[in-house]
């Protein structure tokens, strides 16, 4: 389902492309193209010093990941985490946060099942009974 959502979103946003570029030369699309870019990497930029400084809910403080295997004399490239998985875990921290609270209020509360007739009253299955047959 995800790779049928991905070549629709594909097709879509080659048909937005081809509409958009319609009638520019190719230097006006690399202008173009130059431009977006720029502005892509500002959002990145303010998006990791923003995400970096805010709380942290899910783990989510620090958008860039060193692998641990690497040597400090290689290069590491930055590893950046997607906003839906920035939101993915913000709402998983969310319900964690919720479940936690309604155990607590259900911990909280007393029994109020009373037996209206005590169990020794009650009276045993016999073995022979057919509801515990088992099949013979």
């Amino acid at each position: 389902m995800q790779y049928q959502r991905a070549l629709w979103v594909n097709r879509f946003l080659k048909e937005q492309l081809a509409a958009q570029t319609r009638g520019l030369s190719l230097k006006e699309i690399e202008e173009a193209q130059g431009q977006i870019q720029t502005r892509m990497r500002q959002a990145t930029r303010l998006q990791a010093w923003t995400t970096s400084q805010g709380p942290d809910p899910g783990g989510a403080r620090t958008i860039f990941a060193k692998s641990p295997r690497r040597s400090q004399t290689q290069q590491a490239r930055p590893q950046v985490v997607s906003s839906c998985e920035v939101n993915r875990r913000r709402a998983q921290h969310r319900i964690k946060e919720e479940n936690l609270g309604i155990l607590q209020r259900i911990e909280k509360v007393k029994s109020s099942f009373t037996p209206r007739m005590p169990s020794s009253l009650i009276p045993k299955i016999s073995p022979r009974n057919r509801l515990l047959n088992h099949g013979h």
